[in-house]
């Protein structure tokens, strides 16, 4: 760099810096490789929102190539770690890390162990895990548990009660061969263990200070305490009270894809991805129980009712 202006070995250092901090943070791609299309994407980002403060801070603090080597990771990783706090799974990992934090089962490494920062059943002490994700997430899906949404729309759902999660990052530390676990790690497995998670129509807010602990009880399931009447029956009144207004309407006629387009106004790919997001809410709510279908059909004669 010179007076302000940057030349190609600059590009080329910007461009090595990006896809080294990317490769840390996969979260950030997951429905992509890392390949230059996708770091030329996230230079361009970057440059347009950071580009004035870095060249800034770059001709202020660095004393020579190395020191603006380091700046430059460290700004760079900073940015997308924003990035990552902006997405629904930074909002999962966030979660995520609260209630490991809250848990006595699990503990932190200790920086000065390998994996450091990682996380770990406790008492454990199994070096970090390098394995298939495809098998922590066949181990998620052992653990019955079913996912919670609040019907007030002001707030933003736990992913499932705390003891199911529990039980699940338990599940799948102990697949992991008790090794330890990064945060991003153990995203990737939840996401797709509870896919509504990430489905901005669950939900209307993406305010964390308004987040509320797995362990408190809410009004749904306070009301829902009171309806027991048998297991099949307080399942499936679980699931109605935690879809909204607009997935009861839609529920009844989910079969019928014509009708479907004619209640949304919607042509017929919109229609049925609303059907197919909406069975695998469904399913999803449902959890593991012994006569899904019933507890369909009970759902259904709620909305109808």
């Amino acid at each position: 760099m010179h007076d302000g202006q940057v030349g190609r070995d600059f590009l080329d250092l910007l461009t090595t810096v990006v896809r080294m901090q990317l490769r840390r943070l996969p979260i950030l791609y997951t429905d992509r490789r890392l390949d230059n299309d996708l770091v030329g994407d996230f230079m361009q980002d970057f440059v347009t929102e950071r580009w004035e403060r870095t060249v800034t801070a770059l001709l202020a603090e660095a004393t020579d190539d190395e020191s603006l080597e380091r700046l430059l990771h460290r700004i760079v990783r900073s940015w997308l770690i924003d990035q990552v706090r902006k997405t629904d799974r930074g909002s999962v990992l966030r979660r995520i890390k609260d209630h490991l934090a809250e848990d006595p089962a699990f503990e932190v490494v200790p920086d000065h162990e390998a994996g450091g920062g990682r996380w770990r059943l406790a008492d454990s002490d199994g070096p970090p895990w390098g394995g298939r994700m495809e098998d922590l997430v066949a181990a998620a899906y052992k653990v019955p548990a079913r996912a919670v949404r609040w019907s007030d729309p002001t707030r933003r759902p736990p992913i499932a009660c705390a003891t199911d999660l529990t039980a699940i990052l338990r599940e799948v530390m102990t697949a992991a061969g008790h090794q330890s676990l990064d945060l991003q790690q153990l995203v990737m497995v939840i996401t797709q263990r509870f896919p509504a998670t990430m489905d901005p129509e669950s939900r209307t807010i993406d305010a964390d200070k308004d987040a509320i602990t797995a362990t408190e009880p809410t009004p749904d399931l306070a009301w829902e305490a009171h309806q027991v009447a048998s297991e099949r029956a307080s399942i499936a009144a679980n699931i109605f009270a935690q879809l909204t207004h607009d997935e009861r309407q839609l529920l009844p006629i989910i079969l019928d894809g014509k009708a479907v387009e004619t209640h949304l106004s919607c042509g017929r790919s919109t229609a049925y991805n609303r059907i197919n997001k909406l069975k695998a809410l469904i399913r999803e709510l449902a959890g593991a129980c012994d006569d899904p279908e019933q507890v369909v059909l009970e759902v259904l004669a709620l909305c109808t009712s």
